[in-house]
């Protein structure tokens, strides 16, 4: 038997008035790293200086985002075309387990198409970035 357990007082209070021995449909999803996220920022700050590519860093970031596949397409009815929007990396809008696969998809980017160094002089430079 698994049993439901609150982390915050105000989800024990939200729990209160369910009767023992409801079920309940549950998505789990593991909590994002707020370190974590600090890193993937100080990976695309450490990197930035060294492209030519890009002079606005927030399009440098979306970019590498839809780079790394996170990104949905539309069409516009206006134009007809196809559009594409940026995934999100807000807390709310993806998880933990999605963010790191995003994180290690980035590094990869990076080293492919906006620095010339190794992976582990990446990992330096973002260490002595953050």
């Amino acid at each position: 038997m698994t049993v439901l357990i609150p982390s915050l007082p105000q989800d024990e209070e939200a729990l209160r008035k369910y009767k023992d021995g409801t079920v309940f449909a549950v998505d789990l999803k593991q909590p994002r790293n707020l370190a974590f996220h600090r890193k993937f920022f100080a990976l695309l700050n450490a990197v930035y200086p060294h492209q030519d590519h890009y002079d606005n860093f927030e399009i440098f970031r979306k970019q590498v985002i839809k780079m790394c596949g996170y990104f949905e397409e539309y069409v516009d009815i206006e134009t007809g075309e196809v559009q594409l929007l940026i995934g999100s990396i807000s807390f709310d809008k993806m998880d933990g387990d999605t963010f790191s696969a995003l994180y290690s998809k980035a590094v990869d980017v990076m080293l492919k198409y906006f620095i010339d160094c190794t992976h582990d002089e990446l990992t330096d430079i973002v260490i002595g970035f953050g």
